[in-house]
């Protein structure tokens, strides 16, 4: 998989440095690295401050880092930057023009066309995953937004003890018995 992957971008690549290879890496970093790029940032700051919830991403910062982010921190993750980027995502789609080249040379309708698709098959990546992710979880669909009973470090004294940090030592339903022992408890 991974060879035909590479291979494939390898021959779209070779469009790049052909004799017309500027007109293409103008029309990919128009609308493969503007619009979708925004887009994508804004759907990952949502789904990382709204679904998986602030309260837990600065949990797991306090666990790893040992102290609270600030609540300006918070303040910016939860609000400002969905509005920021959903604002910038809205300027640059309404005031988008045609590409042109040297600002001289406008591209042909097709080629902008092309670009909106090729911005869009980024784009659409976020929905038609996070559809598979609900429909693999049909049978209880919030699931899909709740982390799993082994998200956390992959060493398994630090899981118990991310699990542990979470509050009551429940997590998703399942008692996790912590690892830290007080100075009157003996180590086995």
């Amino acid at each position: 998989m991974a060879l035909v992957a590479c291979s494939g971008c390898f021959l779209i690549g070779l469009s790049c440095v052909t004799q017309g290879g500027q007109y293409v890496l103008n029309l990919l970093d128009t609308y493969c690295a503007g619009v979708s790029a925004l887009f994508i940032a804004m759907c990952e700051v949502i789904a990382l401050m709204w679904l998986y919830g602030v309260k837990r991403f600065s949990n797991d910062l306090t666990f790893m880092l040992g102290k609270s982010p600030p609540w300006l921190f918070k303040f910016s993750w939860a609000v400002v930057s969905p509005i920021v980027l959903c604002i910038l995502l809205v300027y640059g789609v309404v005031l988008s023009k045609p590409v042109t080249y040297n600002n001289v040379e406008p591209y042909p309708q097709w080629a902008n066309s092309l670009g909106w698709f090729l911005a869009s098959l980024s784009m659409m990546q976020v929905p038609i995953w996070a559809a598979v992710a609900l429909i693999q979880r049909r049978k209880d669909p919030m699931s899909a937004f709740r982390p799993t009973d082994d998200w956390g470090p992959a060493e398994k004294k630090l899981l118990q003890e991310y699990h542990a940090s979470l509050g009551d030592g429940v997590h998703n339903g399942v008692l996790h018995i912590p690892l830290r022992h007080t100075s009157d408890d003996k180590e086995t």
